[in-house]
């Protein structure tokens, strides 16, 4: 990740970006198969490893382009935010209804020791909504979810 230039820092780098296809994004056949090889008394602990939405976000923007963002252009972050809250959304709505998954989990950074990388209304704003969506996933089908940030 470069920390000073992003691949998105305006409106135009994020209409031209090249996001994913929701439907192949992700190799559920390989988790369904691997699912099918565990003995009955083991399951899995499933998340994604791209990061969460925050984490997208910066990558995509640069930390320098994000905190620029947050004062000129919040739309755009919101829409960002938007695009990867969207792919993690999908994979743990599919994810969660497996039977062989146990437990579902995300990483995604969102600050250090000495305090969060944005202010936390911005975070409570554009990054929380989706892990809310995400984590709902998982408790409709009364499995745990870990946040690690």
């Amino acid at each position: 990740m470069n920390e000073d230039k992003g691949v998105i820092e305006t409106r135009e780098d994020f209409e031209r970006y090249p996001w994913p296809d929701l439907d192949k994004t992700f190799s559920y056949e390989l988790l369904e198969e691997l699912c099918n090889m565990l003995p009955k008394d083991m399951g899995l602990i499933c998340g994604i490893r791209l990061g969460g939405i925050m984490e997208t976000t910066v990558q995509l923007m640069s930390l320098r382009g994000f905190s620029i963002a947050l004062y000129r252009d919040r739309q755009l972050i919101r829409d960002i935010c938007d695009k990867a809250g969207e792919l993690c959304a999908s994979f743990y709505r599919y994810v969660s209804s497996l039977d062989k998954v146990d437990a579902l989990s995300m990483g995604d950074d969102m600050g250090y020791k000495s305090g969060t990388m944005a202010a936390p209304e911005h975070i409570c704003r554009y990054v929380l909504p989706w892990h809310k969506r995400c984590v709902e996933s998982a408790h409709k089908y009364g499995k745990p979810f870990v946040l690690h940030s």
